[in-house]
């Protein structure tokens, strides 16, 4: 749901020591999947990586699969209801819990933010406390994106009990970088409430190919910068910007743990992988050539599903918190895809319809079907 001169001999110290590290031992088994998922790329090629990382994400989930299959559950059939869902939160519950949420790239102008802006609209509609957190459309540097929710959230979470964080690809690293910044500031009563970070093939650590689209001086690299130039103008395509959001918020020193923060956090990850056969995300044209050209620029790449790498979608190891994994094939835009059971995640959107655009309240629908109230501490 978002995208994110020449070589300075600091750049390039950088990204050899990079590619250094990532092409160590074959036989390390590395805690963090991020590394680990680089290390198999160079072993196995990207589609035997990926591969691989479907397989060892079940371990980075804390309910052993049991969310993933209630998901699945209730998006074969958009009758069921789990009895002890979040669906079932009375009309009190429901204006008492805040769902705040923040997009991706192109805050007023793409699809993705019709597609968000629509389901904020459908879950106030049906009593939450539903809102759409507006951040710069084109930010100098996280420290933009982060006072806007600050901001939000300061004069929101008092007047709701629980809180639901959602990140749609850079809004889950907008989150972090929150996390990271103002949120200690709150009054821990308050950081209490929030319950809940649940993010959609968010790039929490970073996206290495907005890192390839702002340094590399390549013509494939030069050519996606000219688009963007023509498309979105001046600030929507420098190269700093693209740069501001390759870092990896946990590289900063001193960063507190999101326990520190919220105690009573758990995290839900929806993981984007590409379906193809060759390794790559073949479901949306865009996603497929700008993962080819980045991912053979950048060799040492973990697999990607066209805006960041898949295993940058999880948490880093240092995070002691509960995390619910959700898996997904297909590209980053998330609801091309399908479920590993075959059930696509968006009906709506595969059929390709005039409002397709809508397909993100089915989205949300199946989860909150499938969410445990007890997540939400009701």
């Amino acid at each position: 749901m978002a995208i994110k001169f020449p070589f300075h001999a600091i750049s390039f110290l950088l990204f050899c020591t990079a590619a250094s590290a990532n092409v160590a031992s074959d036989e390390s088994n590395s805690p963090d999947l991020l590394t680990q998922a680089r290390i198999w790329r160079q072993r196995y090629g990207l589609a035997g990586a990926r591969d691989k990382l479907l397989a060892a994400l079940p371990r980075e989930d804390s309910s052993k699969g049991e969310f993933e299959r209630r998901i699945w559950a209730t998006n074969a059939d958009k009758g069921r209801v789990w009895p002890d869902s979040a669906a079932q939160c009375s009309a009190a519950e429901r204006s008492r819990t805040g769902i705040f949420i923040v997009l991706g790239y192109r805050q007023r102008t793409g699809r993705s933010q019709r597609v968000v802006r629509y389901v904020a609209n459908k879950l106030q509609e049906n009593g939450w406390h539903a809102q759409l957190i507006d951040v710069p459309e084109w930010s100098a540097s996280a420290a933009d994106d982060v006072a806007a929710i600050d901001k939000t959230i300061a004069r929101e979470l008092p007047t709701v009990d629980r809180a639901i964080l959602v990140g749609f690809s850079k809004g889950g690293w907008d989150w972090i970088n929150w996390f990271h910044g103002p949120a200690m500031n709150l009054p821990a009563e308050e950081r209490k409430k929030i319950r809940l970070l649940v993010d959609f093939a968010a790039i929490l650590r970073g996206s290495t190919i907005a890192g390839w689209a702002a340094n590399d001086h390549g013509l494939d690299a030069t050519l996606l910068r000219s688009m963007m130039l023509v498309r979105f103008g001046a600030k929507g395509a420098t190269p700093q910007y693209l740069r501001s959001l390759s870092k990896d918020p946990w590289s900063r020193e001193n960063s507190p743990s999101l326990r520190a923060v919220a105690p009573q956090l758990r995290a839900i990850e929806y993981v984007a992988v590409a379906e193809g056969a060759d390794g790559y995300p073949h479901a949306n044209g865009f996603f497929h050539w700008v993962s080819q050209r980045s991912t053979q620029r950048q060799r040492w790449m973990g697999p990607c599903d066209g805006m960041a790498e898949s295993a940058a979608e999880l948490l880093p190891p240092g995070e002691k918190i509960p995390a619910w994994v959700v898996r997904i094939k297909g590209s980053h835009a998330l609801l091309d895809g399908h479920y590993l059971n075959g059930g696509a995640v968006c009906q709506r959107y595969h059929a390709k319809g005039n409002e397709r655009w809508k397909g993100g309240e089915e989205l949300m629908d199946d989860f909150l079907r499938a969410l445990p109230k007890s997540a939400l501490g009701w």
